[in-house]
Protein backbone atom coordinates (compact mmCIF):
# COMPACT_ATOMS: atom_id res chain seq x y z
CA UNK A 1 0.00 0.00 0.00
CA UNK A 2 2.58 2.50 0.67
CA UNK A 3 4.50 1.79 -2.23
CA UNK A 4 1.31 2.96 -4.37
CA UNK A 5 0.91 6.04 -2.55
CA UNK A 6 4.77 7.33 -3.50
CA UNK A 7 4.05 6.12 -7.05
CA UNK A 8 0.69 7.93 -7.25
CA UNK A 9 2.70 11.30 -5.81
CA UNK A 10 5.36 10.83 -8.26
CA UNK A 11 2.99 11.06 -11.09
CA UNK A 12 0.59 13.54 -9.85
CA UNK A 13 3.23 16.20 -8.64
CA UNK A 14 4.52 16.80 -12.10
CA UNK A 15 0.85 17.13 -13.65
CA UNK A 16 0.24 19.69 -10.90
CA UNK A 17 3.23 21.78 -11.53
CA UNK A 18 2.94 21.69 -15.64
CA UNK A 19 -0.89 22.99 -15.11
CA UNK A 20 0.55 25.92 -12.65
CA UNK A 21 3.26 26.68 -15.20
CA UNK A 22 0.67 27.35 -18.21
CA UNK A 23 -1.28 29.52 -16.19
CA UNK A 24 -3.76 27.12 -15.08
CA UNK A 25 -5.07 25.54 -12.64
CA UNK A 26 -6.31 21.84 -11.69
CA UNK A 27 -9.53 21.67 -13.14
CA UNK A 28 -12.09 22.01 -9.82
CA UNK A 29 -15.19 19.18 -9.39
CA UNK A 30 -18.58 20.70 -10.00
CA UNK A 31 -19.99 21.19 -7.01
CA UNK A 32 -22.23 18.35 -5.68
CA UNK A 33 -25.37 18.34 -3.98
CA UNK A 34 -25.48 17.26 -0.64
CA UNK A 35 -27.18 13.51 -0.15
CA UNK A 36 -29.08 13.30 3.05
CA UNK A 37 -27.60 10.20 4.93
CA UNK A 38 -29.98 7.41 6.03
CA UNK A 39 -29.31 5.09 9.03
CA UNK A 40 -29.49 1.78 7.46
CA UNK A 41 -32.60 -0.35 8.99
CA UNK A 42 -31.42 -2.06 12.11
CA UNK A 43 -31.50 -5.95 11.89
CA UNK A 44 -34.83 -7.67 12.76
CA UNK A 45 -34.31 -9.15 15.95
CA UNK A 46 -33.13 -12.86 16.29
CA UNK A 47 -36.26 -15.16 16.90
CA UNK A 48 -36.60 -16.46 20.34
CA UNK A 49 -35.39 -20.41 21.01
CA UNK A 50 -37.65 -23.11 20.75
CA UNK A 51 -38.76 -24.09 24.12
CA UNK A 52 -36.80 -26.82 25.93
CA UNK A 53 -38.09 -30.51 25.52
CA UNK A 54 -40.77 -31.27 28.35
CA UNK A 55 -37.89 -33.93 29.61
CA UNK A 56 -35.25 -30.81 30.36
CA UNK A 57 -37.97 -28.77 31.92
CA UNK A 58 -38.41 -30.88 35.09
CA UNK A 59 -35.47 -32.87 37.18
CA UNK A 60 -36.35 -36.63 37.99
CA UNK A 61 -35.59 -38.20 41.11
CA UNK A 62 -36.31 -41.33 43.00
CA UNK A 63 -36.78 -41.90 46.92
CA UNK A 64 -36.91 -45.52 48.44
CA UNK A 65 -37.73 -45.79 52.30
CA UNK A 66 -38.15 -48.80 54.33
CA UNK A 67 -41.82 -49.11 56.17
CA UNK A 68 -41.22 -49.31 59.66
CA UNK A 69 -42.55 -53.01 61.12
CA UNK A 70 -46.61 -51.61 61.96
CA UNK A 71 -46.64 -48.64 59.96
CA UNK A 72 -48.23 -50.01 56.81
CA UNK A 73 -51.72 -48.74 57.73
CA UNK A 74 -50.53 -45.39 59.00
CA UNK A 75 -49.12 -45.01 55.47
CA UNK A 76 -51.88 -46.04 53.30
CA UNK A 77 -54.05 -44.06 55.76
CA UNK A 78 -52.10 -40.67 55.21
CA UNK A 79 -52.35 -41.49 51.08
CA UNK A 80 -56.09 -42.32 51.52
CA UNK A 81 -56.41 -39.27 52.92
CA UNK A 82 -54.35 -37.44 50.08
CA UNK A 83 -56.66 -38.87 47.48
CA UNK A 84 -59.59 -38.32 49.15
CA UNK A 85 -60.90 -35.39 51.96
CA UNK A 86 -57.28 -33.86 51.75
CA UNK A 87 -56.77 -33.69 47.94
CA UNK A 88 -56.64 -29.98 47.52
CA UNK A 89 -54.22 -29.79 50.26
CA UNK A 90 -52.17 -32.22 48.94
CA UNK A 91 -51.88 -31.22 45.31
CA UNK A 92 -51.35 -27.49 46.63
CA UNK A 93 -48.53 -28.83 48.51
CA UNK A 94 -47.02 -30.84 45.12
CA UNK A 95 -47.41 -27.37 43.45
CA UNK A 96 -46.04 -25.15 45.53
CA UNK A 97 -43.17 -27.53 45.82
CA UNK A 98 -42.41 -27.18 42.24
CA UNK A 99 -43.65 -30.79 41.74
CA UNK A 100 -44.81 -32.06 38.21
CA UNK A 101 -44.81 -35.45 39.42
CA UNK A 102 -45.23 -38.43 42.41
CA UNK A 103 -46.08 -41.57 41.79
CA UNK A 104 -46.20 -43.92 44.93
CA UNK A 105 -45.40 -47.68 44.81
CA UNK A 106 -45.02 -50.16 47.39
CA UNK A 107 -42.38 -53.07 46.89
CA UNK A 108 -42.68 -56.16 49.34
CA UNK A 109 -39.33 -57.46 49.64
CA UNK A 110 -38.03 -60.86 51.53
CA UNK A 111 -36.35 -57.86 54.21
CA UNK A 112 -39.30 -55.86 54.28
CA UNK A 113 -41.68 -53.37 52.41
CA UNK A 114 -40.09 -49.95 50.74
CA UNK A 115 -42.06 -47.15 49.60
CA UNK A 116 -40.44 -46.14 46.20
CA UNK A 117 -41.79 -42.83 45.25
CA UNK A 118 -40.38 -41.33 41.78
CA UNK A 119 -40.46 -37.45 41.64
CA UNK A 120 -40.34 -35.09 38.81
CA UNK A 121 -39.74 -31.39 39.82
CA UNK A 122 -37.98 -28.41 38.47
CA UNK A 123 -35.40 -28.28 41.50
CA UNK A 124 -35.93 -31.59 43.72
CA UNK A 125 -33.63 -30.55 46.34
CA UNK A 126 -35.94 -27.50 46.74
CA UNK A 127 -39.27 -29.32 46.64
CA UNK A 128 -37.91 -31.60 49.38
CA UNK A 129 -36.94 -27.76 51.54
CA UNK A 130 -40.42 -26.64 51.35
CA UNK A 131 -41.90 -29.77 52.76
CA UNK A 132 -38.61 -29.38 55.32
CA UNK A 133 -39.65 -25.36 56.51
CA UNK A 134 -43.08 -26.95 56.91
CA UNK A 135 -45.36 -24.15 55.66
CA UNK A 136 -48.47 -25.60 55.64
CA UNK A 137 -50.75 -28.13 57.58
CA UNK A 138 -50.09 -30.98 54.83
CA UNK A 139 -46.49 -30.12 54.51
CA UNK A 140 -46.24 -30.71 58.12
CA UNK A 141 -48.36 -33.42 58.77
CA UNK A 142 -46.22 -34.65 55.67
CA UNK A 143 -42.77 -34.45 57.39
CA UNK A 144 -44.55 -36.21 60.59
CA UNK A 145 -45.23 -38.99 58.63
CA UNK A 146 -41.99 -39.15 56.88
CA UNK A 147 -40.55 -39.67 60.58
CA UNK A 148 -43.22 -42.20 61.97
CA UNK A 149 -43.45 -44.31 58.94
CA UNK A 150 -39.79 -44.08 57.05
CA UNK A 151 -37.98 -43.25 60.05
CA UNK A 152 -36.63 -40.15 58.09
CA UNK A 153 -35.46 -36.79 59.70
CA UNK A 154 -35.86 -34.15 57.33
CA UNK A 155 -33.22 -31.98 58.78
CA UNK A 156 -30.48 -35.10 57.96
CA UNK A 157 -29.28 -35.47 54.38
CA UNK A 158 -31.25 -37.72 52.24
CA UNK A 159 -29.24 -40.76 50.62
CA UNK A 160 -27.19 -39.53 47.16
CA UNK A 161 -29.33 -40.58 44.16
CA UNK A 162 -27.75 -40.31 40.85
CA UNK A 163 -29.69 -40.51 37.78
CA UNK A 164 -27.66 -42.67 35.49
CA UNK A 165 -29.70 -43.72 32.14
CA UNK A 166 -32.62 -42.37 30.60
CA UNK A 167 -34.93 -43.44 27.86
CA UNK A 168 -37.18 -40.93 25.85
CA UNK A 169 -39.17 -42.82 23.31
CA UNK A 170 -40.93 -40.45 20.84
CA UNK A 171 -41.33 -37.92 23.88
CA UNK A 172 -44.95 -39.04 23.76
CA UNK A 173 -45.59 -40.44 27.37
CA UNK A 174 -48.85 -41.84 29.25
CA UNK A 175 -50.27 -45.49 29.78
CA UNK A 176 -49.16 -47.26 32.43
CA UNK A 177 -45.93 -47.35 35.00
CA UNK A 178 -43.95 -48.90 37.52
CA UNK A 179 -41.18 -47.84 39.67
CA UNK A 180 -38.56 -51.07 41.32
CA UNK A 181 -35.43 -51.03 43.08
CA UNK A 182 -32.88 -53.89 43.19
CA UNK A 183 -30.02 -54.10 46.00
CA UNK A 184 -26.10 -54.68 44.26
CA UNK A 185 -24.38 -57.47 45.38
CA UNK A 186 -21.49 -56.39 47.97
CA UNK A 187 -18.51 -55.97 46.12
CA UNK A 188 -19.96 -55.45 42.94
CA UNK A 189 -20.29 -51.62 43.22
CA UNK A 190 -17.95 -50.63 40.81
CA UNK A 191 -19.21 -53.24 38.17
CA UNK A 192 -22.84 -52.01 38.32
CA UNK A 193 -21.40 -48.65 38.30
CA UNK A 194 -19.67 -49.60 35.26
CA UNK A 195 -23.30 -51.23 33.72
CA UNK A 196 -25.54 -48.01 34.11
CA UNK A 197 -22.27 -45.93 32.79
CA UNK A 198 -22.78 -48.37 29.75
CA UNK A 199 -26.50 -47.23 29.11
CA UNK A 200 -25.65 -43.86 28.36
CA UNK A 201 -22.32 -44.11 26.81
CA UNK A 202 -20.83 -47.15 24.30
CA UNK A 203 -24.63 -49.04 24.82
CA UNK A 204 -27.13 -46.44 24.72
CA UNK A 205 -28.22 -46.72 20.41
CA UNK A 206 -28.89 -50.58 21.64
CA UNK A 207 -30.38 -49.22 25.06
CA UNK A 208 -32.74 -47.12 23.22
CA UNK A 209 -33.26 -49.46 20.36
CA UNK A 210 -34.31 -52.77 22.57
CA UNK A 211 -36.74 -50.42 24.82
CA UNK A 212 -38.17 -49.73 21.61
CA UNK A 213 -38.57 -53.17 20.83
CA UNK A 214 -40.06 -54.01 24.39
CA UNK A 215 -42.75 -51.19 24.05
CA UNK A 216 -40.96 -49.01 26.80
CA UNK A 217 -42.04 -45.37 26.04
CA UNK A 218 -40.01 -43.68 28.75
CA UNK A 219 -37.12 -45.18 31.16
CA UNK A 220 -35.23 -43.75 34.01
CA UNK A 221 -32.33 -45.40 36.00
CA UNK A 222 -31.17 -44.59 39.09
CA UNK A 223 -27.97 -44.87 41.92
CA UNK A 224 -29.17 -44.99 45.03
CA UNK A 225 -26.03 -44.73 47.66
CA UNK A 226 -27.35 -45.75 51.11
CA UNK A 227 -26.03 -46.83 54.10
CA UNK A 228 -26.83 -50.28 53.69
CA UNK A 229 -25.59 -50.33 50.12
CA UNK A 230 -25.86 -49.68 46.82
CA UNK A 231 -29.18 -49.85 44.56
CA UNK A 232 -30.10 -49.60 41.22
CA UNK A 233 -33.82 -47.98 41.19
CA UNK A 234 -36.14 -47.81 37.43
CA UNK A 235 -38.68 -46.08 36.85
CA UNK A 236 -40.62 -47.29 33.37
CA UNK A 237 -43.45 -46.41 31.30
CA UNK A 238 -45.40 -48.23 28.95
CA UNK A 239 -48.68 -49.49 27.75
CA UNK A 240 -48.47 -52.58 30.12
CA UNK A 241 -45.31 -52.24 32.09
CA UNK A 242 -45.83 -56.04 33.15
CA UNK A 243 -45.61 -57.11 29.36
CA UNK A 244 -42.62 -54.71 28.51
CA UNK A 245 -40.90 -56.09 31.53
CA UNK A 246 -41.22 -59.74 30.85
CA UNK A 247 -40.76 -58.93 27.06
CA UNK A 248 -37.54 -57.87 27.72
CA UNK A 249 -36.41 -60.76 30.29
CA UNK A 250 -37.55 -63.75 27.87
CA UNK A 251 -36.20 -61.58 24.84
CA UNK A 252 -34.04 -63.31 22.40
CA UNK A 253 -31.99 -60.39 21.49
CA UNK A 254 -28.06 -60.46 21.69
CA UNK A 255 -28.00 -57.38 23.51
CA UNK A 256 -30.74 -57.79 25.97
CA UNK A 257 -29.36 -61.80 26.47
CA UNK A 258 -26.15 -59.94 27.50
CA UNK A 259 -27.92 -57.00 29.21
CA UNK A 260 -29.35 -59.14 31.65
CA UNK A 261 -26.46 -61.66 32.22
CA UNK A 262 -24.41 -58.40 33.29
CA UNK A 263 -27.59 -57.81 35.81
CA UNK A 264 -27.30 -60.72 37.29
CA UNK A 265 -23.59 -60.38 38.25
CA UNK A 266 -24.01 -57.42 39.82
CA UNK A 267 -27.55 -58.20 41.58
CA UNK A 268 -27.50 -62.18 41.68
CA UNK A 269 -31.15 -61.94 40.01
CA UNK A 270 -31.85 -64.15 36.80
CA UNK A 271 -34.61 -62.12 35.21
CA UNK A 272 -34.77 -64.67 32.36
CA UNK A 273 -36.39 -66.37 35.37
CA UNK A 274 -38.74 -64.32 36.55
CA UNK A 275 -39.19 -60.23 35.18
CA UNK A 276 -38.20 -57.41 37.49
CA UNK A 277 -41.10 -56.72 40.36
CA UNK A 278 -43.89 -55.01 38.91
CA UNK A 279 -45.04 -52.74 41.96
CA UNK A 280 -48.30 -51.55 43.33
CA UNK A 281 -49.22 -47.63 42.44
CA UNK A 282 -51.03 -46.24 45.78
CA UNK A 283 -51.06 -43.09 44.67
CA UNK A 284 -49.96 -40.52 42.12
CA UNK A 285 -50.15 -36.59 41.28
CA UNK A 286 -49.13 -34.93 37.98
CA UNK A 287 -49.42 -31.48 37.13
CA UNK A 288 -51.97 -30.15 35.08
Amino acid sequence: MRLFRVRALCVLVPILIFAVACGGAPPKEPPTTPVAKTEPAPPPPPPPPPPPPAEMKAQSTIVVAPILPGKMDTWKGFISAANGPRKGEYEASRKTAGMTQESVFVQKTPHGDFAVVYIEAADPKAAFETFKNGATPMDKDFVALLKDVHGIDVSQPMPPVELRAGYEGDGKRGGGNNAFFIPVLPGREADADKWMTDMEGPKAAEFDRTRALTGVTFERVFKVSTPNGMLIAVYIEAADPAAALKNMGTSTDPFLVQFFKDAQAVTGIDFTKGSPPVNEKLSEYKAM
